[in-house]
């Protein structure tokens, strides 16, 4: 099995942002995937259109020349506020993995990087949206001690302080 490289998200390398995120909704079991025209509502393009921004960071896993893993986070403002908003100062995260990458560590080994850099950047915090029926991901953000500051049915809202060096 070729060894997996992670590599920063970068002006050149964002487009992929775009058809990983899409692997990052969560559908329960029996029910129908999302259109594929839900990456172009304004609430979903905000999530990686015009990658570069300030306060934009991520990671891109590749294996050979495939993708098979993202990591990012972005800031919103309001009015542009995203699902897992928090405050001004503090980026959302987004992660997704390809079908047969998930289960293997990569997702904990992403957002593990993400975080490094967010704390090398002085950034004090990181929160997401996760819907709490998606129990892999809920596990490992609270395994890695994110902490829940809102629920609205079943979205979870989470925040973690990093531990600045």
């Amino acid at each position: 099995m070729p060894p997996i490289t992670i590599l920063p998200v970068s002006k050149a390398n964002a487009h992929l942002l775009k058809p990983m995120l899409y692997l990052a909704f969560y559908v329960p079991e029996g029910e129908p995937p999302f259109p594929l025209s839900i990456l172009e509502r304004p609430d979903i393009l905000k999530y990686y259109k015009d990658w570069g921004k300030e306060g934009d960071y991520g990671f891109i896993a590749f294996q050979a020349d495939k993708v098979v893993g993202v990591s990012w986070c972005r800031l919103h403002r309001p009015p542009d506020e995203g699902y897992g908003f928090v405050n001004e100062e503090t980026p959302e995260l987004n992660i997704a993995l390809i079908p047969s990458a998930r289960g293997k560590g990569l997702g904990t080994q992403l957002l593990i990087a993400l975080e490094e850099k967010l704390i090398t950047a002085e950034v004090s915090s990181l929160s997401l949206s996760v819907d709490q029926r998606n129990v892999v991901a809920f596990g490992l953000y609270k395994k890695l001690r994110y902490q829940i500051t809102q629920v609205a049915g079943t979205a979870i809202t989470m925040l973690k302080v990093l531990d600045q060096k």
